[in-house]
């Protein structure tokens, strides 16, 4: 059975080299895992945006990047080997897949990505898009911290199929 999780990444920049600031992974069942890379690892090529709306979210937790692809990489597996990504945009899948190769990981080859919100058949789009932007009414998080951003995209696509039912 898959197992599906969803995930949003911060990154210094949009540009295809961009170092991973943060990365937030929610399963389907509301387990998570939340990780912030050193600073000195994408400070230089952070963008003035990521200065000014991602930095001020960081928990000050950072670890070095290397151990955070190994617990990413950790954490997935023991999900299961059967694990589809869902994030909202194919910049948080590049980056992921840079970060893991930059550290020496590999992506398994079981893994697959899908994009939400077309993950969904489109009659439920317009509800998950509700359902996202309430998550943040109703949670009081901001966006561009990674793990609120996952644990938005996880309600939204649960409030979706729940509307559809």
């Amino acid at each position: 059975m898959t197992v599906k999780i969803f995930f949003d990444l911060e990154f210094s920049d949009l540009q295809p080299d961009a170092m991973m600031v943060s990365a937030g992974f929610v399963a389907e069942n509301n387990e998570a895992l939340y990780i912030e890379v050193e600073e000195a690892v994408w400070r230089s090529d952070a963008s003035q945006f990521v200065l000014d709306h991602v930095k001020p979210l960081l928990s000050d937790q950072s670890i070095p990047a290397r151990e955070a692809a190994s617990k990413i990489i950790d954490w997935l597996n023991s999900k299961g080997p059967d694990v589809t990504l869902i994030s909202d945009s194919d910049w948080d899948l590049r980056i992921l897949q840079n970060h893991l190769q930059w550290t020496g990981y590999q992506w398994p080859n079981l893994w697959q990505w899908e994009m939400a919100p077309q993950h969904l058949p489109s009659k439920l789009h317009h509800a998950f898009d509700c359902a996202y932007q309430a998550w943040f009414l109703r949670s009081g998080h901001k966006q561009h911290h990674a793990l609120s951003d996952a644990q938005a995209l996880r309600d939204a696509h649960l409030g979706a199929i729940t509307a559809n039912e």
